[in-house]
């Protein structure tokens, strides 16, 4: 699977945020992953792709999402 961009990366996370105060909407707000805020952006991903009535395509971009997040090495992320 391709890694997608930033701007891809925050629509997914734009449209499966859990609130104002959740980890993917300070992302999709800012763009910006920390060493703190990277286990919540993944859990909170996980927690949307274990949701049941999840299409095949969105399960696609939230898998895409975890791969972006995963993808990010200590040095990628802002300190």
């Amino acid at each position: 699977m391709r890694t997608i961009t930033l701007k891809t990366a925050k629509a997914i996370a734009a449209d499966w945020h859990g609130g104002q105060w959740s980890a993917l909407y300070a992302f999709a707000s800012g763009g910006l992953l920390n060493t703190a805020q990277e286990p919540l952006c993944l859990a909170e991903v996980l927690e949307n792709l274990n949701e049941n009535g999840v299409s095949k395509r969105q399960t696609k971009r939230l898998q895409m999402l975890k791969t972006y997040f995963e993808s990010k090495v200590p040095k990628d992320i802002e300190q």
